[in-house]
């Protein structure tokens, strides 16, 4: 995440942040079993006495072995005024990555604030009934004033993160069609202050005990109308979140700090939202009113089958793709009202719309090449009239084995809009340029293009010329490294050539052998790769050896 952590730190002085008012984000999580008794299985719900915490705590989340099915409400009591939460239904894990497909057994995190007590009330029994909690704090935080044109005050991760929730593994790129809305669940009398906390603690209940790579939505907005930045990756990039499962690379996600099942959100908020999503969907050329047609992925609380064409409106709530009541039916009531006034935020043409769209090409300078051959690309980014657009960075993007788009390396447009880059890569690929654009200019992605990676395949022979009765070793290397080789060794015989070896040999750290004890005769051997989902088939160069006859004791004579 080296790279990460210097876009954070490019991205924080070019908001004009400076390193003495970061914040001093702190986050602990900790977990305890609930053991509910022996019950019978079907028994009505399950109400359990007040439980103590280990240590206090700010947010918490239940997660179980079995049954699938379980509906779960929690209440926890505050450490400040000993008085018991109302009820909170939180959300179950369907906001999950679209390669995650199968439904978490779990609910999804609820702000509590600080409290030492806590309350289940489940369905039905459930066996393996865990608590997972996070307690966080985060000093003073301080919006960035937008940078471009539209942009709202934003605050970066850098302020409410730190070095607390770094994520596991590196951004994945997209495209934004639209907006989710969603609601965060759990207590929504929190201060401004308390804000950066809950995201900090959102942030690390995601990653941690819920396994993503990252807290789950782009962005968060509290009822103060203070803007967070989610999900690493860069505020103005098409970053794929985990917020809206299926449609997770096709979307942003924004969620409501708080939940809005029977209040809505507040003015502020809703100036915020629609603010922050009529300035994102114009960055990336998408209009914020009318509809959308985007692609089921698939997954287990999908509506929608993998596969199935779904129509949306620009601005939509998440229960619209998903099996969910998110954003609650408070906040989703307010949906028309969002729309209206980010069409009135929203510039009349979406930027990157029109005449002004620029034109990025990408060609590969070859289809296929054997690995470790580097991957070497170039192209032109101009205006549709030829124009060239110079000095600016395109990114160059390889397609991830669950279908995103994740950057490997950028290049910069020379005079005439030109640029060139290599990319490495240990399996075939496609390869696409995207430039996020600028204050004049929408975002624009070239069309991906296939490139073909070969392994790399040696084999040699361990002598040329053998007496029969001795041993021939076959020996050689394949890269990138594969767990079997082919082996095609045949003997000529009677002017033909036929098969006389081992058809494979096992590979260990790129490296196989096989030994054989062959007879009297000429030999040719190849090693052959039949090819996987990450390489082409390949083969060695041919090797031959010949076999001897034995020879004969002394002092013997041919009969």
């Amino acid at each position: 995440m080296r790279r990460l952590s210097g876009v954070l730190a490019v991205g924080a002085a070019v908001l004009g942040l400076p390193a003495a008012a970061a914040a001093t984000p702190r986050a602990r999580d900790f977990s305890q079993g609930v053991p509910l008794g022996a019950r019978a299985a079907g028994a009505g719900p399950v109400v359990t006495p007040a439980i103590r915490a280990p240590r206090t705590f700010d947010l918490l989340g239940v997660s179980w072995q079995a049954p699938e099915k379980v509906t779960v409400a929690v209440r926890a009591r505050s450490v400040r005024t000993g008085r018991w939460s109302e009820w909170v239904t939180p959300g179950g894990a369907d906001d999950a990555p679209d390669d995650m497909l199968t439904a978490l057994r779990g609910t999804g995190p609820v702000w509590t604030g600080r409290s030492d007590r806590y309350q289940l009330r489940l369905s039905r029994p459930a066996r393996g009934v865990r608590v997972d909690f996070v307690r966080s704090h985060v000093g003073k935080v301080r919006s960035a004033r937008g940078a471009a044109a539209g942009q709202p005050s934003i605050i970066p991760r850098a302020q409410w993160a730190g070095n607390q929730c770094n994520p596991n593994g590196s951004p994945q790129y997209g495209s934004v069609q639209m907006a989710f809305v969603h609601h965060t669940d759990g207590a929504n009398d929190y201060s401004p202050q308390d804000s950066a906390g809950i995201v900090l603690a959102i942030c690390r209940f995601h990653r941690d005990d819920r396994g993503w790579n990252d807290i789950g939505y782009n962005f968060l907005v509290d009822k103060y109308g203070q803007v967070f930045e989610g999900r690493a990756g860069g505020i103005d990039q098409p970053v794929v979140g985990a917020q809206a499962q299926g449609y997770n690379a096709q979307s942003t996600g924004i969620s409501s700090l708080g939940t809005f099942s029977a209040v809505g959100q507040t003015d502020a908020g809703l100036r915020a939202l629609s603010q922050l999503i009529a300035w994102k969907l114009s960055l990336h050329g998408a209009p914020v009113s009318g509809q959308v047609t985007l692609t089921s992925a698939g997954g287990g609380d999908n509506r929608y089958p993998s596969g199935t064409p779904v129509n949306f409106q620009r601005i939509s709530g998440h229960r619209d793709g998903d099996a969910t009541d998110c954003p609650g039916d408070a906040l989703y009531a307010q949906l028309p009202d969002i729309r209206a006034r980010a069409a009135r935020e929203a510039p009349s043409t979406p930027t990157g719309t029109g005449a002004a769209r620029p034109q990025l090409t990408l060609v590969p300078v070859a289809g296929r090449l054997a690995f470790p051959q580097p991957v070497q690309v170039s192209g032109r980014l101009t205006l549709p009239d030829g124009s060239p657009i110079a000095g600016v960075r395109v990114e160059v993007q390889i397609r991830s084995l669950h279908g995103h788009w994740v950057s490997i390396t950028t290049a910069d447009t020379a005079s005439d809009g030109s640029w060139s880059a290599s990319v490495r890569s240990s399996r075939s690929v496609s390869v696409r340029a995207y430039w996020p654009g600028d204050a004049g200019h929408g975002g624009v992605a070239s069309s991906g293009t296939k490139v073909v990676v070969q392994p790399t395949v040696s084999l040699a022979a361990s002598v040329k010329r053998i007496r029969a009765g001795g041993a021939e070793t076959l020996s050689g290397t394949i890269a990138p490294r594969k767990h079997v080789v082919g082996l095609l060794v045949q003997r000529r015989v009677r002017g033909r050539w036929r098969g006389a070896g081992p058809s494979t040999a096992r590979a260990r750290g790129g490296k196989f052998a096989a030994t054989l004890h062959p007879a009297p005769g000429l030999y040719r051997a190849r090693a052959t790769f039949g090819g996987d989902a990450r390489n082409s088939k390949a083969s060695s160069s041919t090797v031959f050896f010949r076999v001897l006859p034995a020879r004969r004791p002394a002092g013997t004579r041919a009969a």
